[in-house]
């Protein structure tokens, strides 16, 4: 009887065992659960502040726009050119399919995945053709330059933004009245320099946001813009531009830069940059687009082609100060006479014909229309 219990009460943990295996057992169904695409995904650009809205466009629906097939060039800041084959659709075409269009903006910034950006100015929208390219040499683009690639045919190539990722549509452009001019090359004796490796090099640099915290009082204004001696002319945003340097020695000096910052955003041999109302320029890179002119036994620049390509022409008095802190007024008339030379150390001097010599000013820090 005893045996009899005992196999009983086997054949029912059996049985509950069994029930317990298949209850928790997966199902072997083929069904699988839909999954999504994850590239697909990233196949898109965001084109921000289109009626104040964000507007993502994928890269199958700008394939289906009207197909521009060119031979386009390339040049890049070393002057070397590079040929080849896009095929992509016009950013009109998009804008329009929008309610919009290129002639309708007054700037956009392009900005890449890795960081990278450029402001692309008013005179570019109303007068270039902008693709949205897709394919080059008649083969898709490489991962790293996915999923499109902006080319402005004509245009520099700090403009053609590969692996693009959003197009910001600015309100404005802000370009305000300069008043004040600072000379990079007094600037650097106040603030501190830094050790900075270029290539091979150890240069000096300062900190960008040291040169707009110490030498001007906090604005409102939200980028900088900078102007090369070779004509280049770019607007970086404030963070940017505060988190970079300026590199005042070594090849290539002045120089906008950063480590960490995409080589195409650089910009080699700065002749001034502007924020708000003050422009720092460099005396140097000046004698290479103004014409040099001698006074007094000097060879110099006249002090008033700087103003004029700053953009400071305003009537009436100007104040200069020196590095030590003297200072002097002189009317804007009497910078028709005027030079603007280095000293035996290098320092940057004054003079003015006909005036006292007090107005001759040995390590010029800056200039500025009295207000």
């Amino acid at each position: 009887m005893i045996g009899k219990q005992k196999i009983c009460i086997f054949l029912i943990f059996a049985m509950l065992l069994t029930i317990i295996t298949g209850c928790s057992t997966p199902s072997n169904s083929t069904e699988e659960t839909p999954t999504v695409n994850e590239e697909v995904l990233e196949e898109h650009i965001t084109i921000k502040g289109i009626h104040n809205q964000d507007l993502i466009t994928t890269v199958e629906e700008i394939k289906k726009l009207n197909a521009i097939e060119k031979e386009v060039t390339s040049v890049n800041s070393s002057g070397q050119e590079n040929t080849f084959k896009v095929t992509g659709a016009l950013l009109e075409d998009v804008l329009v399919k929008s309610g919009t269009s290129q002639k309708d903006l007054t700037g956009i910034r392009l900005v890449a995945g890795d960081g990278y950006s450029i402001e692309v100015p008013q005179e570019i929208l109303h007068t270039r053709d902008i693709l949205l390219v897709y394919e080059t040499n008649d083969g898709p683009l490489d991962p790293e330059q996915k999923p499109i690639r902006i080319v402005i045919p004509e245009e520099r190539a700090m403009y053609w933004v590969s692996n693009l990722e959003t197009i910001e549509v600015l309100d404005t452009i802000e370009q305000a009245e300069v008043d004040k001019i600072i000379f990079l090359e007094t600037a650097k004796e106040i603030v501190d320099i830094e050790d900075y490796t270029y290539y091979d090099h150890i240069d000096e640099a300062i900190k960008a946001g040291d040169l707009l915290e110490q030498l001007e009082e906090g604005s409102s204004s939200e980028s900088v813009y900078i102007k090369a001696a070779d004509g280049l002319e770019k607007n970086e945003t404030l963070p940017i531009f505060k988190g970079a340097y300026i590199k005042v020695t070594g090849t290539d000096a002045p120089a906008f830069l950063a480590p960490d910052m995409p080589k195409g955003m650089h910009v080699k041999e700065i002749l001034y940059f502007a924020h708000a109302s003050t422009a720092w320029v460099s005396y140097d890179k000046s004698k290479e687009v103004i014409e040099m002119i001698n006074s007094n036994g000097q060879e110099g620049i006249n002090i008033e082609e700087i103003l004029k390509e700053t953009g400071l022409n305003k009537e009436g008095i100007y104040v200069l100060t020196a590095v030590d802190g003297y200072t002097v007024e002189v009317d804007k008339g009497d910078f028709k006479n005027s030079i603007l030379y280095q000293g035996e150390k290098g320092e940057l001097t004054t003079y003015f014909e006909g005036l006292p010599k007090n107005t001759s000013i040995k390590g010029l820090l800056s200039i500025e229309a009295k207000k």
